[in-house]
């Protein structure tokens, strides 16, 4: 399922829970909370009890609208492929496809979900954009591509556990 990763929820990784296939023509999702699941969550594990609660709950909601267009046969030829950041080599978002007219804004969040600021907007490709300075912990860095009109074409999120080197 290319393009699609489920985000660590409460610092867990899930991603050995999240299984694909076909069924004649139709695609499968299997996403196998093992126990972690309740009837009021349905498609989505039981939040943990407390930390990241609210702030990776909506990046799971997040990754199972991502999952339904999967499954529909939708997804975008547009796409946010990969966030990864380094506090010395800066933030990279990858983009396949991406339209002559399309800007990228890149906002970072604290674990809470409370604290965010816009890292940057650009238009044109770009290098690795440089992190504020940052404490050591973890982050999500939220990225929207938007076309010309201001339309969003595609979405991406990455939990990110930052380490600054000693100086």
């Amino acid at each position: 399922m290319t393009g699609l990763q489920l985000p660590a929820l409460g610092g867990r990784d899930w991603s050995d829970r999240v299984y694909t296939g076909a069924l004649g023509a139709g695609r499968v999702l299997v996403l196998d909370y093992a126990g972690d699941t309740s009837p009021e969550h349905c498609l989505a594990p039981a939040p943990p009890a407390a930390g990241e609660v609210l702030c990776s709950y909506e990046y799971v909601m997040s990754f199972i609208a991502r999952a339904v267009r999967w499954c529909a046969g939708r997804e975008l030829p547009t796409r946010i492929e990969q966030i990864t950041a380094d506090p010395v080599q800066g933030l990279n978002v990858s983009v396949a496809n991406r339209p002559a007219d399309a800007t990228l804004t890149v906002e970072l969040r604290d674990v809470t979900g409370e604290t965010g600021h816009v890292v940057q907007t650009w238009a044109a490709a770009a290098p690795p954009l440089a992190l504020p300075k940052l404490a050591d912990g973890v982050y999500y860095a939220n990225a929207w591509l938007r076309n010309g009109r201001g339309e969003v074409l595609d979405w991406g999120s990455a939990r990110l556990a930052i380490a600054v080197p000693d100086a």
